[in-house]
């Protein structure tokens, strides 16, 4: 027997196999078909080869040397057409029609004596004798050969370094050069005596294949060809268990008791029924632990993850976890998860591992982002080649893919909205995704994007909640005052606290000029707040309350509608505005400007703040109403005060004078400028209670009785009440009431000491006393300057606070410098 003829069978039956198990995989694949194609074809030629080498005549092996030629003639036509599927060349398909034709032709002109003249005897076997086609066809299959590896070798060149693209094209570029070397079977059919060993080189094809289809899923059938040993196992299994019993029960039992072959083949069946199934059972399960331990872990994974998510509801807790899940289970070298901010209209990372830009952000209208909307599952950044929806757009897809780091995209797709995406880098072990990686990661993605739903929901219940809590709050505290600059103080903090911003101002309409001002501010300097005048359709504030709308500007150097209205001080990169309005009249308007998160403001920001300002604007007039009430009722205390005192030649004047005196103490004390404006109000109404006071007591020109004396001490406390309805502040009443408080607790109303008496009083008591010492009185002439500072140091330690009258009298000396 020829040996010659048995490595060349076979590799084509290896070759055969090899073309239908992957043929098995996914028979509508263009890729796979072209394959298998091309391993028929490379069957039928050297199953022909092997025969010609064999035969016994020249006849015979004449007639398998044409046969040789059925398979070979194809081969550069399926080589081409497989290499522009697999590269995803589909405009090159349209050229598929040239090969192939030439290839017809050939194969119609193979039978004829043009193309084989014959066969010529070597030590191996048979080889063709060639005539003129047959050369002609050589310089085709070469032409062709070499078209298909440029391409190869072209798309290798260009593939994005370190990408599984172009590992797997490597993996293919590699296989089919080793294939071609399979070309020195033709040398004999040149002349060169040399045993054609090509087929060692078409089963090199096959074994680089087989790994990198395993390693780098190079035609994604790794899951078939373990399923069909799990199956051959099974099988080889449940026949030798058969074999095995049926032998053993035919020679004890079968021959000692003559029972014939069909009643224990058939007990046999009966019983292996019964215990095969739960046999094969444990089988499969074993299998997959050998086969699909990574898929059997998955499994694992899912569940553990799947208990996880039932108990999570915190978004800020739910999307680490979904990270660290993924990161640990397969490995990639980046993972993270972008989701959906409404607000901003884009898709923001919340949660990453080994990113070099976290920050990187995607645009929720992104012809990127509508492309994984699209597909509504996995995609790859390898798919961009194959996918025609996307093939004009392919290098600003791959550009995405580079941005957001990723090798593959998973969309969180809930209710038709994706509300996020969760992107893997490449495997740390640089292996490719498996089919069992993908199978999980879209069951995690289907997972997750239920979870991520449930708790941005939860999240935004949660929100709401704390926003309906805050603005019920702001209710509460407007509703417990009138004074404006209370409500002010709790509207802004509210606001501060809702919409997370940095700059807040209330601005309220002048009623006399029609102009804004601002009335309250946080965030703001004061010579802004100061300076700050609005006219009606001045500036942004000036427009909203011109029209009454409310304006939102994500960027105000670059809004055309106010790019020549941003010289407010105040004014920073986004703001909201919204005015106040009471029965259709504007009242004023409420600026907020920066959110601390550093970014444009949203139309839900707009719409917290346009609640406010409708729930608050009554109260807001009602506390302008008041306030103006309150001064008009206080220059009405101020103008009895000063007509008591111009009843009086002695007093003419005083409250003014005691309030400029304790204004220069205040200030040299560097007061704040409430407690200035504090201390004036007081000054002006401390003698007010003097108005219940007999007019014969008060200008009695000799000294008064010890009931006289009573009489007078009470105005303090007259004081005090005559002003309180008027809203003053506490602290103000206070400065009133206790302004005849000696520092040694001997003074009235209430006897009070040292620092027990508030420092408004003290002073008020000092420029009080001055005034008093140096004016006339009926029952004594006024004291000089200098005798009343003298007294004033004398009396000290008793009636004044000593380091308060030390400040009086550097001031009196300041103005007798000046």
């Amino acid at each position: 027997m020829n040996w010659y003829g048995v490595p060349p069978m076979l590799v084509a039956m290896c070759i055969l196999v090899y073309g239908i198990l992957i043929l098995r995989s996914n028979r509508r694949s263009p890729v796979i078909l072209a394959f298998f194609m091309l391993a028929f074809e490379g069957c039928v030629w050297l199953f022909s080869v092997a025969l010609s080498y064999v035969a016994p005549d020249e006849s015979i092996a004449l007639v398998w040397n044409r046969n040789v030629y059925i398979g070979l003639i194809l081969i550069p036509s399926t080589l081409y057409h497989f290499t522009i599927e697999y590269l995803g060349l589909k405009e090159k398909r349209k050229t598929l029609f040239i090969p192939y034709t030439i290839s017809g032709v050939y194969l119609c002109l193979s039978r004829g004596p043009n193309f084989i003249t014959g066969v010529k005897k070597n030590l191996f076997g048979y080889s063709t004798q060639g005539g003129l086609l047959y050369y002609l066809f050589m310089a085709f299959f070469a032409v062709m050969t070499i078209v298909s590896i440029s391409y190869l070798y072209r798309e290798l060149k260009s593939a994005e370094p370190g990408s599984m693209r172009k590992t797997r094209i490597k993996y293919m570029f590699s296989s089919i050069l080793v294939a071609a070397l399979a070309s020195v079977d033709f040398l004999p059919d040149f002349g060169v005596q040399i045993y054609p060993f090509g087929y060692l080189f078409i089963f090199a094809f096959i074994i680089i294949n087989g790994y990198a289809i395993v390693k780098y899923r190079l035609l994604d059938m790794e899951t078939f060809l373990y399923r069909s040993a799990g199956f051959l196992t099974v099988s080889f299994l449940a026949v030798a268990l058969y074999a095995a019993a049926f032998t053993a029960l035919y020679e004890y039992v079968g021959r000692s008791l003559n029972l014939p072959h069909a009643l224990i083949t058939g007990l046999l069946l009966i019983v292996l029924l019964w215990v095969f199934i739960p046999f094969k059972n444990w089988v499969w399960s074993l299998m997959d632990k050998v086969f699909y331990r990574e898929k059997y872990l998955y499994r694992k994974t899912i569940a553990d993850f799947m208990k996880r998510l039932n108990v999570l509801m915190d978004l800020d807790e739910l999307i680490p976890m979904m990270v660290e899940t993924i990161s640990q289970t397969l490995k990639p070298d980046k993972v993270s998860i972008m989701i959906l901010d409404e607000a901003e209209g884009e898709y923001a990372v919340k949660s990453q591992v080994g990113m070099s830009n976290p920050a990187v952000t995607l645009g929720r209208d992104d012809s990127f982002a509508t492309w994984i909307f699209s597909q509504r599952k996995l995609v790859e950044k390898e798919g961009l080649s194959s996918d025609p929806w996307y093939s004009k757009m392919q290098e600003a897809g791959i550009e995405k893919f580079r941005e957001l780091e990723a090798e593959i995209c998973i969309p969180l797709i809930v209710r038709n909205q994706m509300i996020g995406i969760i992107n893997l880098g490449r495997k740390s072990s640089g292996e490719s995704y498996k089919k069992e990686d993908i199978e999980l990661l879209s069951d995690l993605g289907v997972q997750s994007a239920i979870a991520v739903s449930n708790a941005m929901n939860y999240n935004l219940l949660k929100k709401r909640t704390d926003q309906l809590r805050l603005l019920s709050k702001l209710g509460q505290e407007m509703g417990q005052t009138l004074e404006l600059g209370a409500m002010g103080k709790s509207i802004i903090d509210r606001i501060k606290e809702l919409m997370r911003t940095q700059i807040v101002a209330i601005l309220l309409k002048d009623e006399q000029t029609g102009e804004l001002f601002v009335s309250q501010a946080s965030g703001i300097d004061e010579a802004a707040v100061k300076e700050t005048r609005i006219r009606p359709g001045e500036k942004i504030s000036g427009w909203v309350a011109q029209l009454a709308q409310p304006v939102i500007v994500e960027d105000l150097e670059t809004d055309s509608r106010f790019s020549k209205r941003i010289q407010e001080r105040y004014y920073t990169k986004s703001l909201i505005s919204a005015p106040l309005v009471v029965k259709g009249k504007v009242i004023g308007v409420i600026n907020v400007n920066d959110s601390e998160k550093k970014k444009a403001f949203s139309s839900y920001d707009l719409e917290i703040l346009t609640g406010i300002c409708s729930e608050t604007s009554a109260l807001v007039e009602n506390a302008r109403l008041y306030a103006s009430m309150k001064q008009a009722y206080l220059r009405t205390l101020q103008s009895l005060a000063e007509a008591l005192d111009a009843k009086d030649q002695y007093t003419c004047g005083h409250c003014s004078r005691v309030r400029d005196y304790a204004l220069k103490i205040a200030r040299e004390m560097s007061l704040s400028q409430s407690v200035v404006d504090s201390i004036a109000t007081a000054a002006v109404l401390h003698d007010i209670g003097k108005i219940g006071i007999s007019e014969s007591i008060l200008s009695k020109p000799s000294k008064l009785t010890a009931k006289e004396y009573e009489e007078i001490k009470k105005h303090p406390e007259m004081s005090e009440k005559i002003t309180r309805p008027i809203g003053l502040p506490e602290s103000t009443l206070m400065i009133i009431k206790h302004h005849h408080e000696w520092f040694n607790g001997k003074g009235y109303p209430s006897g009070l000491e040292h620092e027990n008496i508030p420092l408004g009083a003290r002073i008020l008591n000092i420029a009080d006393a001055y005034d008093a010492m140096t004016s006339d009185r009926p029952y004594r002439s006024a004291l000089t300057k200098d005798e009343a500072i003298e007294e004033m140091r004398r009396s000290a330690p008793d009636q004044f606070d000593p380091d308060i009258v030390d400040v009086f009298i550097k001031t009196l000396e300041h103005k007798s410098d000046k």
